[in-house]
C-alpha cells in the first residue's frame, strides 16, 4: 500500500515538474497549447492548434502575422526548447518548426504528401494600414482604400512574376513586417474583403511530382518605419546570402555594361534591307516608272532584271504606285521596298548581259564574278547588289551606305547630332535574315558608344508549316522534329498554349541546343554589343509532364537564367529581358518592363476595340507598329493601380537600382498614354530610371524636341547616379503626392505631383515638377514636363 502511494506521488510530481517548465519556458498556461518565443525585440505567441501567430513588438502595439484556421485541431509531437518550437499535424501530414532569432521568426513547413496549405492567412486588424507589395516596381495598397478594396479582391499574385520579389510586407502604423518567402515556386497571394477590410491568404501546392514538399517564411520586423522598409530588409536578407550582385561587378564581365550610364532607351521600327526612305523625296514615281518601262522593253537591261524577280504581287505595286497621281503613301512603298529587298538579296541579282549599259566601277564588277557571290556571306551579296542597284538609277537612289530606315547608319547619326550620347537600342528583328545583310549599323553603334542588340525569344514554338502564312514569327520558328517534342506538357497531357493563343509554350531545356545554334550564327554575321531575350526574366515558368524532358517549375527558371548567361559569357554582351524578377538579378543589366507592364485585351476587352478611344494598336505597319507607337489614354482603374504616383512605391529600385537598369515595357514607353506622361516622366527622374522610345525617321523629327529636352535632364544625373544604391523613399506629405528619394550620401530627388508650389527645407519645388539637390554643394534644379509647354 505504501510503495503503490509512494508511486502515485511520484508521478504527480514529475508531470507538475514538467508542467511547471513548460508553462515557464514559453509562458502559457498548463491547460493551453498557446506557446510564446521570446527575444530582445518582440515577442511571438503560437497557437499551434488554430496556426494563429501573434506579433508583440517591445512597447509597440501587437499585430497578426497569421490568423485562426480551423482544421488544425490535432496537434501531436509538441516540442520546445529554447527559441524553437515544433509540432506535427497527422491528419494533414504536416510538420511545423518555428524558430524566434532577434528580429526573424522562420517558419519552415513541411508535407509527406500532396497538399494545398493556406498559411498565413492575414485578417486586418487596427493597426494594418496597408499591404507593401512588390508588383512589378511596388504598390502601397491602403486596407480602407475604395479603389483597392474593389480591385484588390480580383487580383492573385504568384512569387515568380506577380510579385517580381517573394516578399509582401505589411504597414503597421509604427513599424513594418516583412514576409520572404523561402520557395518562390507553386505560390499564390490573394486577397478578399470582409467586414469592409481587406484581408490577404497565401496558398501553397505541395505537389506529387515535388521529392522535398517544403514551404518557409522568415517574418522580420522592420528595423525603422518606412513604407520601403520590406525592400531594405530583403535586400539585406540578399545581401547576407551573397545573392546581390552590383553593376559595378557586373562591368567588371561585360565592361560595355557602363555604357548603360545615362542611356536612353528605344526600339529601331524598320529593318527593310532597302527602306521607304532609301529612294529620295519625290523620286519614288520616277523610280517604278523606269523599272516599268525597261521591262516592257523586254531587251535586257536593269529594270527587266527587276521586274522578272519581283513577285506577281509586287510588280502590281510597282505599276500602281508610279500610277498614283499623288505623293506615294507609306504603305505602297514599303511594299515596294519589300519586293527591292528580296530582289537583291538573291545571289542570282547579277547578271552582267542585264547591266552592260551601266557604268559600274571596275572594283564591283570584279567582285560581282560568280565565284564571289557564291562564296560571299549573305551581307555581302546583298551590299553588292545594293550598289549595283544604286548605279543603275542615278540620282534616285541614296548611297547603300545610308540604306536603312530605324534601323540605319543614319538613324544612329541623327541620334548623335541631337546630341544623345548614349542609348541603348533594340533592333526589331522579327525576321533573323535581316540581319545578315545590314552589319554596318551594329559597327557604327560601336563607334558612337551606343548599346545596340536583336529582340530574340526562346518562350514559344510555332508549326513550321504555317510559316509565311500569317499568325507566326520568326522568333517561334525551330524544325518540325523540335515542334513535335519540345512543347510544355500539363498534367493532363495537353500541351501549353503559347503567347497570343498561337503554338506551344517551349520547353527551356530542349530550346538550349537551338538558343546556342541561333546566337552565334548572329553573332557572327553582326558584331552587336548587347542582345535583348524575351519573357526569360519575366517570372512566367511552369512544370513540365512531357516524359520527354519532365520539369519542375525550378528547372525550368534555372534553365532561362542558364542561357541568359551563357549569351551575356559567350559574346560580352549587355543583357537585357522581360522583367525584373529578382531570380534573374544576379544576371541582367536591362529590365523591360518594371517601371511600366504591357496591358492587353485580357485586361479590358476595349484595349482590344478598334472603335474604342483606349484601343491599343496593332503589330502594324512593320515600320512603326501602332501598339507602340499611337497614343492613347487610359482608364482611371489602370491609372491607380499602375501610375498613381500615391500609390507607387520603389521597392524595386531599393533593392535593385544599384545592380540592374529598370525601364518600360516595350508596349508602354514613355509616351504611349496621354493622361499619364507628365507624371511618368517625373517618376522617371525620382527613381533615376530612363525612357523608352520608339524611333524611326519619321518618329524621331516629330518627337525630337521633348526626347532632346528630357535627356538633358536626365542624362547627367543618371551617368552620375545610375549606378548608386538607392538609400531611402520618403513621403513629405498626407496625400503622398510629394514625395523624395536618396541616393548614397550624394543626390536626392523631390518630385511634387500636386497643383501647388511647395518649399522643402527651402527648396523650391513647383507643382507638377521634379527639383534635384546636392546635399554636399548645396545646388539645385529644376524640370517640368515639356508636353503641355511652348
Amino acid at each position: 500500500m505504501k510503495i503503490r502511494l509512494f508511486g502515485t506521488v511520484l508521478l504527480y510530481l514529475i508531470m507538475l515538474m514538467i508542467t511547471i517548465q513548460t508553462s515557464t519556458s514559453f509562458g502559457a498556461s498548463p491547460d493551453s497549447k498557446k506557446r510564446t518565443l521570446k527575444s530582445i525585440q518582440w515577442n511571438v505567441s503560437v497557437d499551434p492548434s488554430t496556426l494563429e501567430v501573434i506579433a508583440k513588438p517591445v512597447n509597440r502595439k501587437p499585430s497578426v502575422i497569421s490568423s485562426p484556421q480551423k482544421g488544425f485541431e490535432d496537434v501531436s509531437s509538441l516540442q520546445a526548447k529554447g527559441d524553437s518550437l515544433a509540432w506535427s499535424n497527422r491528419n494533414r501530414g504536416l510538420t511545423f518548426d518555428l524558430r524566434l532569432m532577434q528580429r526573424e521568426l522562420v517558419i519552415k513547413i513541411t508535407a509527406d504528401r500532396p497538399h494545398n496549405l493556406t498559411f498565413p492567412v492575414i485578417h486586418a486588424d487596427d493597426s494594418l494600414q496597408a499591404f507593401i507589395l512588390p508588383h512589378w516596381e511596388g504598390i502601397y495598397v491602403p486596407v480602407n482604400d475604395a479603389f483597392w478594396k474593389e480591385t484588390l479582391p480580383r487580383q492573385t499574385f504568384n512569387t515568380t512574376e506577380g510579385l517580381t520579389m517573394p516578399f509582401w510586407g505589411l504597414d503597421l502604423k509604427t513599424y513594418t513586417l516583412t514576409y520572404i518567402v523561402g520557395n518562390r515556386f507553386n505560390n499564390e497571394l490573394s486577397f478578399k474583403l470582409e467586414n469592409d477590410r481587406l484581408h490577404a491568404l497565401f496558398n501553397h501546392q505541395f505537389k506529387e511530382i515535388h521529392k522535398t514538399k517544403e514551404i518557409s517564411f522568415i517574418i522580420k520586423l522592420g528595423e525603422d518605419y518606412s513604407p520601403v522598409e520590406p525592400a531594405k530588409e530583403y535586400r539585406r536578407h540578399l545581401v547576407s546570402w551573397n545573392r546581390h550582385v552590383p553593376m559595378s561587378e557586373k562591368i567588371k564581365t561585360v565592361p560595355k555594361a557602363d555604357w548603360l550610364r545615362g542611356a536612353i532607351h528605344g526600339y529601331l521600327w524598320g529593318s527593310l534591307q532597302m527602306s521607304l526612305d532609301d529612294v529620295y523625296p519625290g523620286k519614288w514615281k520616277l523610280l517604278c516608272k523606269e523599272i516599268d518601262r525597261q521591262a516592257k522593253a523586254n531587251s535586257p537591261s536593269p529594270g527587266l532584271r527587276i521586274w522578272e524577280l519581283l513577285s506577281k504581287n509586287h510588280r502590281k505595286e510597282v505599276v500602281k504606285l508610279h500610277g498614283l497621281k499623288y505623293r506615294p503613301y507609306p504603305y505602297i512603298r514599303l511594299e515596294v521596298s519589300e519586293g527591292m529587298s528580296k530582289v537583291l538579296s538573291r545571289r542570282d541579282f547579277y547578271k552582267a548581259a542585264y547591266f552592260a549599259q551601266v557604268k559600274l566601277p571596275k572594283e564591283l564588277r570584279q567582285s560581282l564574278s560568280k565565284t564571289e557571290l557564291e562564296s560571299s556571306v549573305p551581307a555581302e551579296v546583298f551590299r553588292l547588289n545594293s550598289l549595283v542597284m544604286y548605279h543603275s538609277f542615278p540620282g534616285v537612289i541614296r548611297h547603300p551606305s545610308e540604306w536603312g530606315y530605324g534601323y540605319s547608319t543614319r538613324m544612329l547619326k541623327d541620334l548623335k547630332k541631337m546630341g544623345i550620347h548614349r542609348a541603348r537600342l533594340v533592333h526589331d528583328i522579327w525576321d533573323f535574315g535581316m540581319i545578315d545583310y545590314n552589319p554596318r549599323v551594329a559597327i557604327e553603334a560601336n563607334k558612337l558608344g551606343y548599346l545596340l542588340g536583336p529582340y530574340d525569344s526562346y518562350n514559344s514554338i510555332h508549326d513550321p508549316r504555317h510559316y509565311g502564312k500569317g499568325g507566326s514569327w520568326s522568333t517561334a520558328q525551330y524544325d518540325e522534329e523540335l515542334y513535335k517534342t519540345g512543347g510544355i506538357q500539363k498534367k493532363n497531357g495537353k500541351y501549353r498554349t503559347g503567347f497570343a493563343g498561337r503554338g506551344y509554350k517551349l520547353n527551356a531545356r530542349a530550346a538550349r541546343p537551338w538558343v546556342e545554334k541561333r546566337v552565334k550564327r548572329i553573332m557572327q554575321r553582326t558584331p552587336f554589343n548587347s542582345y535583348f531575350i524575351d519573357c526569360d526574366a519575366f517570372g512566367e515558368t511552369y512544370d513540365d509532364y512531357s516524359p520527354l524532358h519532365p520539369t519542375l517549375q525550378r528547372d525550368d527558371l534555372k534553365e532561362r537564367v542558364d542561357r541568359m548567361k551563357w549569351i551575356r559569357d559567350s559574346f560580352q554582351l549587355v543583357i537585357g529581358s522581360e522583367g525584373g524578377s529578382s531570380f534573374a538579378a544576379p544576371v541582367i543589366h536591362v529590365a523591360e518592363g518594371m517601371f511600366s507592364t504591357p496591358f492587353g485585351k485580357w485586361m479590358d476587352p476595349d484595349f482590344g476595340d478598334r472603335k474604342s478611344e483606349y484601343y491599343l494598336g496593332t503589330w502594324f505597319p512593320p515600320y512603326e507598329p501602332t501598339i507602340f507607337t499611337k497614343q492613347v489614354p487610359l482608364k482611371e482603374k489602370f491609372v491607380n493601380f499602375f501610375y498613381n504616383p500615391a500609390y507607387r512605391l520603389p521597392l524595386n529600385e531599393i533593392v535593385f537600382h544599384d545592380s540592374f537598369v529598370s525601364t518600360h515595357h516595350y508596349q508602354t514607353g514613355t509616351r504611349k498614354f496621354t493622361n499619364v506622361r507628365d507624371n511618368v516622366e517625373l517618376v522617371s527622374l525620382l527613381y533615376l530610371t530612363p525612357p523608352m522610345y520608339h524611333l524611326n525617321p519619321d518618329r524621331l523629327k516629330k518627337n525630337k524636341k521633348e526626347i532632346t529636352r528630357f535627356y538633358k535632364f536626365f542624362h547627367p544625373l543618371h551617368k552620375k547616379m545610375g549606378f548608386d544604391q538607392m538609400t531611402e523613399f520618403t513621403w513629405l506629405s498626407e496625400d503622398r503626392l510629394i514625395q523624395k528619394t536618396t541616393f548614397g550620401d550624394d543626390l536626392e530627388m523631390i518630385a511634387n505631383f500636386g497643383e501647388s508650389d511647395v518649399t522643402i527645407s527651402e527648396i523650391r519645388v513647383p507643382a507638377k515638377s521634379i527639383t534635384a539637390h546636392w546635399p554636399k554643394s548645396g545646388s539645385t534644379s529644376i524640370y517640368t514636363p515639356g508636353y503641355n509647354l511652348p
